[in-house]
């Protein structure tokens, strides 16, 4: 049950469900969070397949970062965006302003920046896939992502008194983690041998400076934050592979 309340919250898939999905079910789901990354790799695999066979490389990769922005109904990229606005904007000078620029429903200047900036390096990593590795990092970086969403829920406070990230803090220990790291350990590890297993400690390493940044800045993490996490690791999941597969270096893990 809490598979599906997992694929429910981060994707647009229709799944019929009679019962309430409340904030506590939601944090629990979040064991899942990582499967249900996969499962959005795999689409993406498909689609590049069958793009692959009318499209050339850069449209075809356009599409599919355009995609997996969909098939999460934008979710993350709206936490990219507000959480862009609040910890860098010049009007944000206090925890709670931030906070307050964060739920303004504008987007600001820092907001486009940082979508624009990460939808292009999503872009541009997965032009440079090399094909040996494009599957793999399609689908290990929708996992990765959604398994950085319990770095911020586990190891940092949450800044707000109430909202669904609270319930999602308040659920991300014991059991829910280590489910979760098992998978997207299982998969880097799979999928990628010694290389994936490098990769998710530097996205993870990578999502633990820029959620303790977010803490100073905020006292605490908020549902955006957890969003942009996902976003910039990725991103930068997508550019380890890019980087590791057209340098040697990944081959050379995998052979190791």
């Amino acid at each position: 049950m809490e598979l599906i309340t997992a694929i429910r919250f981060l994707t647009i898939i229709p799944i019929p469900w009679r019962r309430p999905e409340s904030p506590e079910a939601v944090g629990r789901s979040q064991a899942y969070f990582p499967l249900v990354g996969l499962g959005l790799g795999l689409a993406l695999v498909g689609l590049d397949q069958g793009l692959g066979r009318v499209l050339a490389d850069a449209p075809r990769a356009w599409l599919l970062v355009l995609a997996l922005a969909a098939f999460s109904g934008g979710m993350h990229l709206d936490g990219l965006a507000d959480s862009a606005d609040g910890l860098l904007g010049a009007q944000g000078r206090t925890p709670e302003r931030r906070l307050a620029i964060m739920r303004d429903a504008r987007v600001g200047a820092y907001g486009v920046l940082a979508l624009i900036a990460v939808l292009f390096l999503k872009w541009s990593a997965v032009v440079s896939l090399p094909d040996e590795v494009r599957a793999e990092a399609l689908l290990l970086a929708p996992c990765l992502g959604r398994a950085a969403v319990l770095v911020g829920t586990t190891a940092f406070p949450y800044a707000r008194p109430v909202g669904l990230g609270l319930a999602m803090h308040q659920a991300a220990r014991g059991s829910t983690l280590a489910v979760a790291g098992a998978i997207a350990l299982g998969a880097a590890g799979a999928l990628l041998g010694w290389g994936g297993l490098v990769t998710a400690i530097i996205v993870t390493a990578t999502a633990l400076a820029i959620a303790a940044w977010a803490t100073r800045r905020l006292t605490g993490l908020t549902g955006d934050v957890y969003g942009a996490l996902v976003e910039v690791t990725e991103a930068m999941t997508l550019l380890l592979v890019a980087a590791g597969g057209g340098r040697g270096w990944l081959h050379a893990l995998l052979l190791g």
